[in-house]
């Protein structure tokens, strides 16, 4: 056995997931919540389902490729459509064979009524990818139930966020997506707040709480206080500076979703390790009567 294969009782980060799984998540998340904003947007302005409707099932396309990159035999990724009773990845998999059958075709010949139908599926998407990453009860940082919320808010946040780099560059409907970005950006904090809060009741491991201390500074600041501003300048900038404004601040609260995931994937993601009821005899510097948790 290598000497890499070798490992105490401390908690180890997991390398199942890496990037690309982060990568589902992210595009994801913002195509299946921009199709949803794409689908309202629809009700009065047909045009914005081709606009963004078409955009947003690239993006979740991007995500499946991300997932469609980790396996090995890709024939036998077809066995994930058969645990529908068991498996949130299963359920994602229908929901999103089930978003494409009825998005593309609202998104092409612009359909609002199938569109609304569409955009149904694709909030269960955006909730499958959160139930996902909550139902792995092995790593701490994962598991609790406030993960679920903050995954939803994200994932709608970024959507606006992408609708508003739309409607920047296209110059419509930006004051409703101003407004809507502010008002998710708040709800946001507000679920991260909340997880970090239930995460540390709960318990994690010192190393991925680390890794999310060490995110919440850029997270807060440039996705949401920096974010704040630029919608706040918008409002008083010169006609010929708003759109540029508007898409700064969009981009900020659009990047700051997928780095939060990125690194709650890639760098929160610890197991729980070994607890260590009693300690052995032989160890004179620890009670034997003691427990000990590594690593928490």
């Amino acid at each position: 056995m290598g000497q890499e294969a070798i490992r105490g009782p401390e908690p180890g980060r997991q390398t199942l997931w890496d990037w690309r799984a982060a990568g589902n998540f992210s595009f994801g998340g913002t195509g299946t919540s921009l199709f949803v904003f794409a689908a309202l947007a629809g009700l009065r302005n047909p045009d914005w389902l081709r606009l963004a409707g078409l955009p947003a099932l690239v993006l979740v396309g991007a995500g499946l490729a991300c997932v469609g990159l980790e396996i090995g035999r890709p024939f036998r990724s077809l066995n994930v459509f058969f645990r529908v009773r068991s498996s949130w990845m299963s359920r994602e998999a229908w929901a999103a064979a089930a978003l494409f059958v009825l998005g593309a075709p609202a998104a092409v010949f612009e359909l609002a009524w199938l569109a609304v139908a569409a955009a149904v599926l694709s909030l269960a998407m955006l909730y499958t990818q959160a139930r996902m990453l909550q139902a792995a009860k092995g790593i701490p940082a994962w598991r609790v139930p406030a993960v679920v919320p903050l995954m939803l808010v994200t994932g709608l946040c970024e959507g606006m966020a992408a609708l508003g780099v739309g409607a920047a560059v296209l110059e419509r409907r930006a004051a409703a997506v101003a407004a809507g970005l502010a008002v998710l950006l708040a709800l946001r904090l507000w679920t991260w707040r909340n997880y970090r809060r239930a995460l540390g009741e709960a318990g994690a491991p010192r190393a991925a709480i680390a890794a999310l201390d060490a995110l919440q500074r850029s997270f807060v600041i440039a996705g949401h206080l920096l974010a704040w501003l630029l919608l706040a300048t918008w409002l008083l900038a010169p006609e010929a500076a708003r759109a540029p404004v508007l898409l700064i601040a969009c981009l900020a609260a659009l990047l700051a979703g997928w780095y939060l995931k990125f690194v709650l994937v890639t760098r929160a993601g610890y197991d729980q390790g070994f607890a260590l009821q009693r300690m052995p005899a032989r160890t004179p510097h620890l009670s034997p009567a003691g427990s000990v948790k590594p690593g928490w």
